[in-house]
This record gives C-alpha cells, structure tokens and sequence, in this order.
C-alpha cells in the first residue's frame, strides 16, 4: 500500500504508518425484504437489497431500481402508489440476486480442492456454456424496457 508514495516526504510515511495496511473488511447483506416503500418514502439499491459483491450487480441492481422507479412514477397518480407498485416489482428479482451472490461464496472463496475442480470445469466447460447458470441475469425477459 505504500510503495506508491516511496518518493514523498517523510511527514507523508509518518501518517501512513498509523493507516490500517490489512485488506479484510466485514462484508454482509440481509434477507430479502418485500416492502421499501413507507408512504412518501422509499428505498432503492444498497438501502433496499444490500447484497454481497460475488454477482458483481449492488450498482447494476440500483440502475435497474432507478429506471423502475421513475417509470412507476410516469404511470401511477400519486407517490405512494408508484413507490408501493415499484417495490413490489422489483422484489423478487432484487431478492434472488441477492441470494445467488450468497451462493456464489462457494465458487470464489472455495477450499484448495474445490478450486481445482471448479478451474477444470471452467477450463473444458465450451465457451457459449460459461455463464449459463446466470443466463437469467442477464436475458431480455429480466431486462427493463425503456418505453
């Protein structure tokens, strides 16, 4: 971490050397839940469905909930209505993103001979196969539509 400033002032080492150098933080998401939306208030992304980093999809789900949400907006007459129908549409997808990141803890942080297994299955697995178990993720049924 402090290789980068190997040419600075000696202040600069000071303060670095009271900086944390270790690389482990506490990463953790919550069950899934139906309802981010409490009358002129609502939640979306992170606030709404925390979920761990393994799908790589925390700021994905966030632009899919904006997008959602400015169209609940366009379609219902008052804000609550649009907030309570947003939350409701975007729960089950939100809710299994985050469950299948919890999943694919087991394929990334894997003991020494899983991860030999999973690198031989990936390594002879076809190309066109690779992502299937994700195809969900990103096919055009699970897509918004921007109308």
């Amino acid at each position: 971490m402090t290789a980068p400033f190997s040419g600075f002032a000696p202040e600069v080492h000071e303060l670095l050397r009271h900086l944390p150098h270790e690389r482990r933080w506490l990463v953790s998401d919550r069950e899934p839940v139906a309802n981010w939306a409490d009358g002129n208030a609502v939640l979306l992304g992170d606030a709404a469905h925390p979920m761990l980093q393994y799908m790589a999809q925390g700021a994905c789900q966030a632009l899919e909930d904006s997008a959602e949400l400015a169209a609940s907006l366009s379609r219902h007459s008052t804000i609550n209505e649009a907030f309570r129908a947003y939350s409701h549409k975007r729960y089950l997808r939100t809710a299994r993103v985050q469950l299948s990141a919890r999943r694919f803890i087991e394929v990334c942080q894997a003991g020494p001979v899983f991860d030999q297994v999973r690198d031989h299955y990936f390594k002879h697995r076809p190309v066109e196969k690779l992502y299937q178990a994700i195809d969900w993720l990103y096919s055009a049924e699970n897509h918004l539509r921007f109308e």
